[in-house]
């Protein structure tokens, strides 16, 4: 599966304002939201050691059976998690 899958699925079902507008596709892998210094706000990560560490390790691949999109604004779920707007199924 590529990005033009998605693309094309989120097309099909009205989810682009702009079809010719490139798709930036991201997955968090590390959340930073929680955590906080006492009074200092977020404590950003700094990866780079663990990511030369690894630069030639190939962790594999992982088949999406879907594709939620979540809009970065207003309440979150119980788990505080933003809710989806919508859901894209992928073959």
């Amino acid at each position: 599966m590529s990005v033009d899958l998605v693309r094309k699925r989120f097309a099909e079902q009205g989810l682009l304002r702009e079809a010719d507008r490139p798709l930036k596709i991201h997955a968090t892998v590390i959340n930073t939201s929680h955590r906080k210094h006492r009074g200092q706000g977020r404590l950003p990560v700094d990866a780079s050691e663990i990511l030369q560490l690894y630069a030639s390790h190939q962790f594999g691949t992982y088949r999406l059976e879907s594709v939620h999109l979540s809009k970065f604004s207003g309440p979150t779920d119980l788990s505080g998690y933003y809710g989806h707007e919508a859901l894209v199924h992928l073959p």
